[in-house]
């Protein structure tokens, strides 16, 4: 951009914009912003280009979804909440995408509308003032009532009644749920939605219809006994299981040869049936895998730890999986 040799003042700048379609998103744009355009003080250089990149940017975009429509998980989570349930509990093996799967959903869910997804990861110290609501200190000296994230995504779907608003929480068995939701959590069921409850601070609340909740946990937590019989009525669940095919999928861009893949699948397909059920993980674990050095590194730096955790009282089985791994680089 640059200026002409006479200045009308300093105070208003005036442009000079050419190749503008009359009526126009471009138009409107431009008479909304700047509301002096008139005159020659100014001219854009490449204006069709630069003009051309503000009518794409004022132009909605088809939101990008990394998983099709026809995915069989989200084709279960759509029948699972047609049939009334108030949420869904995503549960299985670490490293089985659970937490993938939850945050790709909900953007389906949402229509790609992020503002409608809310995302939170429970932890052993999460409590009802984390989650549902809290007292803050203001300024004043005195207290500031604040709501947390559940009530921040129940108010998301209130105030986008045609839509579907998703919260999603992660490590959902890491804590005492019924102690973090306290009353709300007997709302959650579809039949008491848009009920007025009182929460702790004596307010009046209400959770929509529209509120979807997808959680997810690893089912050998210690508190997922207690889990289960406090939402086992409100919540469906989906199992996902460690899947060669996902692995091969993981490993098919890797330099692995064809070889090294098929004593890797090996050894995935021995975990994945130990009698422990903490031996086994899922296709995740490998995504960061590229040649047999990195494929070295899974082990030495993370599966071998893993493995001495969940098996400190069994060492033969611990000596079993790690010559089962150390097959993986027999030479033939």
């Amino acid at each position: 951009m640059e200026a002409s040799k006479e200045a009308i003042g300093p105070a208003t700048p005036v442009f000079l914009l050419t190749n503008i379609n009359t009526n126009s998103a471009v138009e409107d744009f431009y008479l909304k912003h700047f509301k002096n355009l008139q005159g020659q003080n100014f001219s854009f250089k490449r204006n069709e280009i630069l003009l051309g990149e503000v009518q794409e940017n004022l132009t909605p975009k088809k939101p990008q979804f990394l998983i099709p429509e026809d995915n069989e998980i989200y084709l279960k989570v759509l029948e699972l909440l047609d049939d009334g349930y108030g949420g869904i509990i995503f549960t299985g093996d670490p490293g089985t995408s659970k937490s993938w799967f939850a945050r790709q959903i909900a953007l389906r869910l949402t229509n790609g509308d992020q503002d409608l997804v809310k995302f939170i990861q429970f932890h052993p110290g999460y409590q009802y003032e984390d989650f549902v609501e809290s007292y803050i200190p203001n300024e004043n000296g005195g207290f500031d009532l604040v709501d947390k994230v559940f009530l921040r995504a129940c108010e998301a779907a209130r105030d986008n009644p045609g839509s579907t608003s998703v919260l999603v929480i992660d490590e959902l068995s890491r804590t005492d749920v019924v102690r973090v939701f306290g009353e709300a959590l007997t709302y959650l069921e579809q039949s008491n939605r848009e009920l007025t409850f009182s929460l702790s601070s004596g307010r009046s609340y209400a959770v929509p219809a529209n509120l979807i909740v997808l959680c997810t946990m690893n089912p050998w937590d210690r508190g997922v006994e207690e889990l289960d019989l406090a939402l086992e009525r409100r919540f469906a669940k989906i199992h996902f299981e460690p899947k060669v095919e996902l692995l091969r999928q993981a490993l098919a861009d890797s330099q692995l040869s064809d070889e090294r893949k098929g004593k890797v699948e090996q050894f995935f397909f021995l975990t994945s049936r130990h009698s422990n059920r903490l031996c086994s993980l899922g296709h995740a674990y490998f995504l960061k895998v590229k040649d047999d050095n990195s494929l070295r590194r899974l082990w030495n730096h993370q599966l071998s730890f893993h493995y001495k955790r969940v098996l400190k009282n069994d060492p033969e089985q611990l000596a079993t999986i790690t010559s089962a791994w150390n097959r993986i680089f027999d030479e033939p």
